[in-house]
């Protein structure tokens, strides 16, 4: 959204030699992201679903562009890529999904797959602007879950941790 300015600061940064990182989704017209690009160090890319249709039901978009996206930053660009993927129990924890984030995490050469445990603070940031919590029902993933997923994960794509560990 502040595609002009995030480059003159990253420019800036660059300048100076301060490491830059960017944290996106990736839902941007490649135009936007295509200029930070030259001036970025590190890409915090979240990957939430490879499925198109379910990623639409979880985020209101289909991921073509993003998966697009992580594609041409790995093509064009010096800096790592690090995907990122929260780990929601019942919307994108099945073995189906994580093997295809694990392979496109592979086919991408990136530096790290970090699993993001779902946690619910977003919950009262929801109810202080007067919207239903759309995960109010959903239990954040206990250690033992995760340590399986872990360990899954590793035999598919072994730089793959769960943050903050």
């Amino acid at each position: 959204m502040q595609d002009e300015f995030l480059q003159d600061l990253l420019i800036e940064a660059n300048d100076i030699n301060i490491h830059t990182a960017i944290e996106t989704c990736g839902y941007v017209r490649w135009a936007k992201l295509e200029k930070l690009v030259p001036y970025t160090d590190t890409f915090l890319y979240d990957i939430k679903h490879m499925d198109s249709n379910v990623h639409k039901d979880l985020t209101g978009v289909h991921n073509e562009i993003i998966l697009e996206n992580a594609r041409r930053i790995a093509q064009c660009s010096k800096g790592e890529i690090v995907i990122r993927t929260p780990i929601i129990p019942g919307k994108n924890d099945d073995i189906r999904n994580l093997v295809a984030i694990a392979e496109y995490a592979a086919h991408l050469n990136v530096k790290r797959w970090d699993l993001i445990p779902y946690h619910r603070l977003g919950e009262s940031k929801y109810k202080q602007i007067g919207k239903d919590y759309p995960l109010e029902r959903i239990e954040p993933p206990n250690r033992e879950r995760m340590m399986k997923i872990l360990a899954f994960a590793k035999d598919i794509f072994p730089r793959v941790m769960i943050e903050n560990e």
